[in-house]
């Protein structure tokens, strides 16, 4: 794993004191390519990370969590869709062949 530059802070809209960093593109584009791959990495891929980037374990694994849960709902809905529409036709096909069978 890369070192990656040091991201912009930005400070919190109910507390300008405290500064929050943002990953870096190049840091959210790694991280991607292994949530492709794998999106609950272990202790060790988060933790190399972490080091990486100089940022804690907790918002590395947090940055996972918050990527599946913009991920999975997307899936989950297309694939329901599909197979609502794939029990449709089924339906479909066994009604005409049983009309068919009628005649």
């Amino acid at each position: 794993i890369e070192a990656i530059p040091e991201p912009a802070t930005t400070s919190t809209a109910l507390n300008p004191s405290i500064k929050r960093k943002n990953f870096t593109r190049e840091q959210v584009e790694q991280m991607e390519r292994i949530a492709m791959n794998n999106p609950n990495p272990g202790n060790l891929v988060t933790e190399q990370l972490s080091k990486s980037f100089n940022r804690e374990t907790r918002h590395i694994v947090k940055w996972f969590s918050n990527w599946r849960s913009r991920k999975q709902p997307k899936t989950g809905k297309v694939w329901a869709q599909q197979r609502q529409q794939l029990q449709l036709q089924q339906e479909q096909q066994q009604q005409a062949q049983q009309q068919q069978q009628q005649q």
